[in-house]
């Protein structure tokens, strides 16, 4: 792990998936990945906010509640 990294990880640690992707301007664009159910938007969106060991887990739930809300 670089250096970079560790510190984007600590700055993301006490944060919700949500508040993660609205710190890093990620929102808007996660939002319509989900609703494409884009499995590969989705999982590099959490990627870049220290959340890539969850990208399923996340990903199964975002677009089950998609779902529900459509």
């Amino acid at each position: 792990m670089s250096v970079a990294e560790s510190e984007s990880e600590s700055e993301f640690a006490a944060m919700t998936v949500n508040e993660r992707l609205s710190v890093a301007g990620l929102l808007p664009v996660w939002d319509a990945a989900v609703r494409r159910r884009d499995r590969e938007a989705v999982a590099s969106l959490l990627g870049r906010v220290g959340l890539a060991d969850q990208v399923n887990e996340i990903a199964d739930a975002a677009f089950a509640a998609a779902r529900s809300e459509s």
